[in-house]
C-alpha cells in the first residue's frame, strides 16, 4: 500500500509539473502575441494620424508609400487573429485536423 501512495504521488508532482510548464508556455504565447499585434496597430495608427494631419496631401508618392505600409500591417494582424482563432478551435475540439 505505501509502493501505491508513493507511486500516486509521484505522478501528481509530475503531473503538475507538467501543467505548471504548459501554463507557462500559454503565457509567453499570450506575451508574444499581443506584442506582435501591437506593432501592426501602431504603424496603422501612425499612417491614420499622418492622413488626418492633411501633412501628406501634396505629395501623394509618400502617401501612397505609407498606405501600403499600412495594408501590408493590416493584412500581418489579420493574419495573426486567424492563427489566434486556429489555436482556440484545435483547443476546443472544434476543427479536425486530417493527415494528408
Amino acid at each position: 500500500m505505501t509502493i501505491l501512495t508513493i507511486v500516486c504521488t509521484v505522478y501528481q508532482i509530475k503531473y503538475i509539473f507538467k501543467l505548471n510548464k504548459i501554463s507557462q508556455i500559454r503565457e509567453d504565447f499570450s506575451y508574444a502575441m499581443v506584442h506582435d499585434m501591437k506593432t501592426p496597430l501602431s504603424t496603422i495608427m501612425m499612417v491614420q494620424d499622418m492622413l488626418k494631419s492633411g501633412r501628406l496631401e501634396g505629395k501623394p508618392e509618400i502617401k501612397n508609400k505609407y498606405m501600403n505600409i499600412a495594408e501590408s500591417e493590416t493584412d500581418h494582424l489579420f493574419a495573426l487573429t486567424n492563427k489566434i482563432l486556429t489555436i482556440s478551435k484545435l483547443e476546443n475540439h472544434k476543427l479536425e485536423m486530417n493527415k494528408t
